[in-house]
């Protein structure tokens, strides 16, 4: 039990609240702040579960991402809210800036073959957390693309006979002369 506390939710909190105060910088509202901080809560929780279960840093990352990317897309259409507010700070833990920094910190010290390693993972962390959201958006755009157009089409009535005949008529306009003019 104990590892399960200073392993995975320890640190769960700790995402949160650190990704709640980065929140703040891009101005999101203090009533959304915490909605905010659970996303990232959650994705850095789904990463962990699954980096303990033995999945590879990309399956780990592509899990979380999909899982923020939903949990932003329910948040938004719940709270009328864009859905980036909420996804942004949600994959801030997934983020590998870390690796990023030692990749750079290797092609630094001139030490290319653990550069090119770890510039491989980083791509492929990124490449999958960028996945991870193209898969959930597109399908919710899909969905609602799906439920905008699935109405019935309605027969239209030729009501152009009917209208015709209940319009006035219009008159003809004046010819403007001098006289009209004043």
């Amino acid at each position: 039990m104990k590892d399960v506390l200073s392993d995975i939710i320890i640190p769960c909190l700790l995402t949160a609240i650190s990704c709640g105060a980065f929140a703040i910088q891009f101005n999101i509202r203090p009533a959304h702040l915490a909605c905010a901080s659970v996303g990232a809560f959650m994705s850095e929780f789904i990463f962990r579960i699954l980096e303990l279960g033995g999945a590879s840093e990309t399956r780990c990352s592509l899990a979380a991402a999909a899982a923020a990317a939903v949990y932003s897309e329910i948040m938004a259409r719940r709270l009328h809210v864009p859905a980036n507010m909420y996804l942004i700070t949600s994959i801030i833990p997934l983020v590998p800036g870390g690796m990023m920094y030692y990749t750079m910190s290797a092609l630094i010290l001139n030490d290319i073959d653990t550069a090119s390693e770890l510039a491989l993972r980083t791509c492929g962390i990124a490449g999958s957390i960028a996945m991870g959201i193209f898969m959930v958006s597109s399908a919710v755009r899909l969905l609602k693309y799906a439920a905008d157009h699935s109405e019935p089409v309605k027969k239209k009535r030729n009501t152009t006979k009917k209208a015709e005949k209940k319009l006035p008529k219009k008159k003809p306009p004046q010819k403007r002369t001098y006289k009209n003019m004043h």
